[in-house]
């Protein structure tokens, strides 16, 4: 980033200082190149208003640190503010996976099909999900075309991954490697149908609970809780609001 950002950046706009990797404008602005290897380096950034934050391979950091910076996307003298993200999905990684994919990929488009969409959270800040592969890049594509052969070579779990950008993929032996979101089909859970949840607990792993529902013959897995750290209160609420019975 530091290399591009000294190759983009003009130098009549401003100049790069190694050893406080630092892109100081000479308007005064300033891009900061840092990093967030653990949940505590958050506290360095304690107190800190940045107009502008950005993550390079997002899957590679918990949500408690995107949270925490994002406590610190702040303006006093009223820029706009926002938040910009990249990464490729990491099944290797499922947690990060999970929180990732259920913060931009699902809350913007759940069913699969309105990608690019603009929508407001609950307090009104927006957020958006922009999907590409490989094959948007032409330039990547005209300049190393024995790329996409390189890809096509990978397991199968890094080719759905790093070739297809495909979120819904697990690691080996969870989901068949013929999967794709295309089968996920919109239902209509009905009142009078049972709800059940089937739920295992996470002391080290995560916690998993899945949410079934079932009309007397058929069962549709239609939801589920994939967390790490959560209190057994917490479950419990986040198990009630979907009118489930363990």
């Amino acid at each position: 980033l530091i290399k591009y950002a000294i190759e983009f950046y003009p130098v009549k706009a401003g100049r790069y200082i190694a050893n406080e990797r630092v892109f100081l404008f000479k308007n005064g602005s300033k891009i900061l190149f840092r990093y967030l290897e653990r949940d505590n380096d958050v506290l360095r950034y304690q107190g800190a208003e940045f107009d502008y934050i950005g993550f390079d391979e997002l899957t590679h950091f918990s949500q408690y640190r995107f949270e925490y910076m994002k406590s610190r996307l702040r303006s006093s003298k009223g820029y706009p503010t926002y938040i910009r993200a990249t990464s490729n999905p990491d099944p290797r990684n499922p947690v990060n996976n999970e929180w990732v994919k259920k913060y931009f990929v699902d809350f913007v488009s759940p069913t699969f099909k309105k990608p690019y969409k603009l929508k407001r959270d609950e307090v009104g800040r927006t957020r958006a999900y922009i999907p590409a592969t490989v094959y948007d890049n032409p330039y990547l594509l005209k300049n190393d075309p024995g790329y996409i052969k390189r890809l096509e070579s990978l397991p199968e779990l890094e080719k759905q991954a790093l070739l297809l950008g495909n979120w819904d993929i697990k690691r080996e032996g969870l989901v068949y490697d013929n999967f794709s979101k295309e089968l996920v089909k919109e239902l209509q859970i009905e009142p009078y149908w049972h709800i059940f949840a089937g739920l295992d607990f996470g002391a080290t792993n995560p916690t998993a609970c899945v949410f079934i529902a079932t009309n007397g013959e058929i069962f549709y897995v239609f939801d589920e809780i994939y967390t790490p750290n959560i209190t057994l209160d917490a479950l419990a609420e986040e198990i009630k609001k979907r009118k489930a019975r363990v």
